[in-house]
């Protein structure tokens, strides 16, 4: 394990936002002097050359690479996120009068297989019709996180 600066000598540190404590073991930081560079919590240490990646990205590449399976949390996580949206969206369609062979087309998904799926009594906990900014948000939130999964599997930095 290497140690971290104190919080005082540190110039950098780096986390990911994940949740996945695996993941969450990891904290970058970077090593000042001659021989300086990223560094990681658990022992790794980056090229320090000016001309290599970015130091955050040679951490993050780093982490990806010792938690092979943290995309696949990562992506698990946006599939959960996004079935609240869709029972949300479809929620707030029904409150506003849509049928269900509206909601199907809009699904991709028969009448009867939209019906099994979000039929029964209407949530109280959908916000109200007149709410899109709450709406708004987390749609977008959802998207850019859903983008940013994506960026990395195709290994874009």
């Amino acid at each position: 394990m290497t140690t971290p600066p104190a919080d005082g000598d540190r110039a950098a540190t780096w986390r990911l936002a994940a949740g996945y404590p695996p993941a969450d073991d990891h904290e970058g930081f970077l090593i000042g002097g001659d021989d300086g560079g990223p560094a990681c919590t658990c022992g790794w240490r980056g090229d320090p050359e000016p001309d290599g990646p970015d130091l955050p990205v040679q951490w993050r590449r780093h982490v990806y690479s010792a938690v092979p399976e943290l995309p696949v949390w990562e992506l698990a996580e946006v599939v959960r996120r996004a079935r609240e949206l869709l029972e949300q969206s479809v929620q707030r369609a029904r409150t506003r009068g849509a049928s269900w062979e509206l909601i199907s087309k809009a699904a991709g998904i028969s009448r009867q297989a939209a019906y099994a799926q979000w039929g029964g009594p209407l949530r109280d906990a959908v916000p109200s019709p007149g709410d899109p900014e709450t709406y708004q948000a987390f749609s977008d939130e959802l998207l850019s996180e859903a983008r940013r999964m994506l960026f990395h599997a195709r290994g874009w930095e």
